[in-house]
């Protein structure tokens, strides 16, 4: 899949005070071109700031893999885990991902209440997540792990 110029990336958005949960979702050879926010979790969306409140209760996020993610960003921030302080996101997956800015600057990872790990070369640097041992066993076999994925997906 190949998302161009003037699109979004791989977004998970959700509402301020929402509930319910997004869960076991699979983001797989992707080739981003120039886009804004190639990686992104925003638990605190909000189309209208001046109708939104901060709000303690978010949607629950966990189980997002993102496998094999490379191109080009516009954003600084070319990947952005937003997630509640009181709802973290948990058991977020980053693999072979490489993401550079158009531009030519460094690309960032912005990180605020997201646990998971990080498998692979990962470009921009996600040091919020716990990086996992290649050696311990084949990739495959981390990402379909119980907690993480069901394989009926």
């Amino acid at each position: 899949m190949v998302v161009k110029q003037g699109f979004q990336g791989l977004r998970i958005k959700t509402w301020q005070g929402g509930s319910g949960y997004v869960r076991a979702v699979r983001y797989k050879n992707v080739q981003m071109q120039d886009v804004a926010n190639p990686i992104i979790i925003d638990q605190f969306y909000c189309d209208s700031p001046k109708r939104c409140q901060n709000q303690t209760s978010a949607v629950e996020i966990s189980q997002i893999v993102y496998e094999n993610i490379s191109g080009t960003s516009k954003s600084p921030n070319a990947i952005k885990f937003a997630c509640s302080d009181t709802v973290p996101c948990t058991n977020i997956a980053l693999n072979n991902i490489k993401l550079k800015r158009t531009d030519g600057k460094s690309a960032q990872t912005f990180c605020n209440s997201v646990m998971g790990f990080a498998i692979g070369h990962i470009e921009p640097p996600a040091d919020c997540l716990m990086p996992v041992n290649n050696s311990f066993c084949d990739t495959e076999t981390k990402l379909n792990r119980e907690y993480l994925i069901h394989s009926e997906l």
